[in-house]
């Protein structure tokens, strides 16, 4: 046993983590391989997590991982993946924003950790709310009486979207057996430079359906699902990919006159972004 002078050099735990200072004596075989203390340490990385702007109504949701690692020398247990509040969490903060996904995505709950080792916390952002904003919320990971915390952040967004009458018509008079091609423009009209939570809209569907047995319908244009239609449309200059167009060719049927030159067809145009979740085009189109 190790007393006087020596004592106060000799570590406080072994490499066990067992306690050599029980009272006025301690073992000299005591080895301490880093700080005094219990060794009970652990991070998490990153300490920040944005998930930048997600369109209102998206369909899919994003997640990021959160790496948790034993920096310690002794063994850590975590009894959770963490919970998400708003501890330390700037302005608008909106836990129900957020969730954590279980195992196995997450790995973190009921798992003890050797020094060195590590486990992961999947985090979902998926805003709930009908209004748009940044949204921010903590998650807390406690083990071994420490509490180690990420910001979560997200921004939800908003578009206004207008659609132009289509140009030319695909109606004649008289009607003629000549091919006929509208254009329809959709804009984003939301304004980026004032409003914080202006975003894209995202097409998800763009169908022409034929509801008559004559001529035949072409789909065409520079609208395509899943391409985002940028906010900024009415700016001067527009900003780019603001806008897009979709194009309806009919061709009558040939040889033919009168009421048998007569076609019709509905396009149905559905995505998210907006405030409504109904389609931004469900019209049918005359053509002759």
């Amino acid at each position: 046993m190790v007393t006087g002078a020596n004592f106060t050099d000799a570590p406080a735990y072994d490499f066990y983590n067992t306690p050599r200072k029980p009272g006025s004596s301690t073992d000299a075989g005591a080895v301490r391989l880093t700080s005094a203390g219990g060794g009970s340490e652990f991070t998490v990385s990153p300490a920040a997590v944005d998930f930048g702007l997600v369109p209102v109504h998206s369909p899919t949701t994003l997640d990021q991982d959160i790496q948790v690692i034993n920096t310690g020398i002794a063994p850590v247990t975590f009894g959770s993946n963490g919970t998400i509040n708003c501890v330390n969490a700037p302005a608008g903060c909106n836990p129900p924003s957020y969730s954590i996904q279980a195992s196995p995505f997450s790995t973190c709950a009921g798992t003890t950790l050797g020094a060195g080792e590590s486990c992961v916390i999947n985090v979902v952002f998926n805003p709930i709310s009908t209004s748009q904003a940044l949204r921010t919320a903590s998650l807390n990971v406690t083990a071994g009486g420490i509490t180690q915390i990420v910001a979560l952040s997200g921004h939800d967004t908003i578009a206004t979207v207008s659609v132009s009458a289509i140009t030319p018509a695909l109606t004649t008079n008289p009607a003629n057996a000549t091919a006929k091609t509208g254009t329809i423009t959709v804009t984003n009209t939301i304004n980026p430079n004032t409003n914080a939570d202006a975003g894209p809209y995202i097409p998800s569907a763009i169908i022409l359906t034929p509801l008559t047995a004559t001529g035949t319908f072409a789909l065409g244009g520079t609208c395509a699902v899943g391409t985002p239609i940028n906010p900024g449309g009415t700016l001067v200059p527009p900003v780019a990919g603001s806008s897009c167009t979709i194009t309806i060719t009919y061709t009558p049927p040939v040889g033919a006159t009168g009421a048998a030159l007569n076609g019709r067809a509905n396009l149905l145009v559905t995505g998210y972004g907006t405030v409504s979740t109904n389609p931004i085009i469900n019209t049918n189109y005359n053509a002759n």
